[in-house]
Protein backbone atom coordinates (compact mmCIF):
# COMPACT_ATOMS: atom_id res chain seq x y z
CA UNK A 1 0.00 0.00 0.00
CA UNK A 2 1.45 3.35 -1.04
CA UNK A 3 2.33 5.77 1.76
CA UNK A 4 2.25 3.18 4.51
CA UNK A 5 5.29 2.39 6.58
CA UNK A 6 6.11 -0.57 8.68
CA UNK A 7 8.09 -0.68 11.91
CA UNK A 8 11.12 -1.74 9.89
CA UNK A 9 10.98 1.49 7.85
CA UNK A 10 11.37 3.78 10.89
CA UNK A 11 14.65 5.69 11.12
CA UNK A 12 17.09 4.08 13.48
CA UNK A 13 18.31 6.10 16.43
CA UNK A 14 21.33 5.19 18.50
CA UNK A 15 20.50 3.36 21.67
CA UNK A 16 21.07 5.18 24.93
CA UNK A 17 24.07 2.98 25.67
CA UNK A 18 25.64 4.06 22.36
CA UNK A 19 25.18 7.81 22.89
CA UNK A 20 28.29 9.32 24.55
CA UNK A 21 26.41 12.44 25.70
CA UNK A 22 23.76 10.40 27.49
CA UNK A 23 26.46 8.24 29.05
CA UNK A 24 28.23 11.37 30.30
CA UNK A 25 24.95 12.75 31.67
CA UNK A 26 24.28 9.46 33.46
CA UNK A 27 27.75 9.70 34.99
CA UNK A 28 27.12 13.24 36.26
CA UNK A 29 23.79 12.22 37.76
CA UNK A 30 25.46 9.25 39.47
CA UNK A 31 28.10 11.61 40.92
CA UNK A 32 25.33 13.83 42.31
CA UNK A 33 23.79 10.83 44.06
CA UNK A 34 27.12 9.62 45.47
CA UNK A 35 28.58 12.92 46.68
CA UNK A 36 26.06 14.01 49.28
CA UNK A 37 27.00 15.63 52.57
CA UNK A 38 25.44 14.12 55.69
CA UNK A 39 24.97 17.73 56.84
CA UNK A 40 25.91 21.11 55.41
CA UNK A 41 26.55 24.27 57.43
CA UNK A 42 28.19 27.59 56.67
CA UNK A 43 31.35 26.28 58.38
CA UNK A 44 31.37 23.21 56.10
CA UNK A 45 30.87 25.50 53.08
CA UNK A 46 33.78 27.71 54.13
CA UNK A 47 36.10 24.74 54.77
CA UNK A 48 35.07 23.17 51.45
CA UNK A 49 35.71 26.45 49.62
CA UNK A 50 39.17 26.80 51.15
CA UNK A 51 40.00 23.18 50.29
CA UNK A 52 38.86 23.61 46.68
CA UNK A 53 40.86 26.84 46.41
CA UNK A 54 44.02 25.20 47.79
CA UNK A 55 43.63 22.19 45.49
CA UNK A 56 43.13 24.39 42.43
CA UNK A 57 46.12 26.56 43.27
CA UNK A 58 48.33 23.47 43.65
CA UNK A 59 47.08 22.17 40.27
CA UNK A 60 47.57 25.58 38.65
CA UNK A 61 51.18 25.75 39.76
CA UNK A 62 51.95 22.37 38.23
CA UNK A 63 49.85 22.74 35.06
CA UNK A 64 49.54 26.35 34.03
CA UNK A 65 50.13 29.46 36.14
CA UNK A 66 47.17 31.28 34.56
CA UNK A 67 44.29 28.85 34.95
CA UNK A 68 41.70 30.82 36.94
CA UNK A 69 38.60 29.34 38.53
CA UNK A 70 35.61 30.90 40.28
CA UNK A 71 34.45 29.08 43.39
CA UNK A 72 31.03 30.09 44.66
CA UNK A 73 29.16 28.13 47.32
CA UNK A 74 25.70 29.48 48.02
CA UNK A 75 22.45 28.37 49.55
CA UNK A 76 19.49 27.60 47.32
CA UNK A 77 17.98 30.93 48.40
CA UNK A 78 21.09 32.79 47.23
CA UNK A 79 23.08 33.49 50.41
CA UNK A 80 26.76 33.29 49.48
CA UNK A 81 28.69 31.15 51.97
CA UNK A 82 32.04 31.19 50.14
CA UNK A 83 33.23 32.90 46.99
CA UNK A 84 36.65 33.52 45.50
CA UNK A 85 38.72 33.54 42.34
CA UNK A 86 41.80 31.32 42.44
CA UNK A 87 44.66 30.60 40.10
CA UNK A 88 45.09 34.01 38.48
CA UNK A 89 43.00 36.82 37.10
CA UNK A 90 40.27 35.72 34.71
CA UNK A 91 40.23 37.54 31.38
CA UNK A 92 36.72 38.97 31.85
CA UNK A 93 36.70 39.60 35.60
CA UNK A 94 34.02 42.30 35.32
CA UNK A 95 31.45 39.71 34.24
CA UNK A 96 32.25 37.08 36.89
CA UNK A 97 29.34 37.93 39.17
CA UNK A 98 26.92 37.77 36.24
CA UNK A 99 28.41 34.45 35.13
CA UNK A 100 28.34 32.94 38.65
CA UNK A 101 24.73 34.10 39.12
CA UNK A 102 23.73 32.53 35.80
CA UNK A 103 25.33 29.20 36.77
CA UNK A 104 23.55 29.27 40.15
CA UNK A 105 20.25 30.03 38.41
CA UNK A 106 20.70 26.91 36.25
CA UNK A 107 21.04 24.81 39.40
CA UNK A 108 17.99 26.47 41.00
CA UNK A 109 15.91 25.99 37.86
CA UNK A 110 16.81 22.39 37.02
CA UNK A 111 17.89 21.05 40.42
CA UNK A 112 21.15 19.64 39.05
CA UNK A 113 24.74 20.65 38.57
CA UNK A 114 25.44 23.36 36.03
CA UNK A 115 28.39 21.29 34.80
CA UNK A 116 26.52 20.62 31.57
CA UNK A 117 25.30 24.18 31.13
Amino acid sequence: MAGSTSANDQPKHPRVSENPYLEKLAGYLQEEREYRFPYFTSAVAFDLGLALRARHISWSVSDSPQNPVVICIATFSGAILFQCVAGGDPPDAADLNIWATAKANIVRRFGHSSKLG
